[in-house]
């Protein structure tokens, strides 16, 4: 996939390119992580709620 880059580009889209770039790279595995380093840094958390992605090392997640 190519990504064209613009001078006005909301943050949250490099989410939504980051997640199609791992879902046709075909590893399900590492789209899913995609998508839940997307709906951490997008969506709203709770007070204190913490992501590692220090904790994506294995496959058995």
């Amino acid at each position: 996939m190519q990504v064209h880059y613009e001078y006005d580009v909301p943050a949250e889209r490099t989410y939504t390119w980051l997640s199609k770039i791992c879902r046709d790279s075909g590893d399900e595995l590492l789209a899913a992580k995609a998508d839940m380093v997307a709906g951490y840094m997008i969506d709203a958390r709770a007070l204190s709620e913490r992501f590692s992605i220090n904790d994506w090392a294995t496959s058995e997640q």
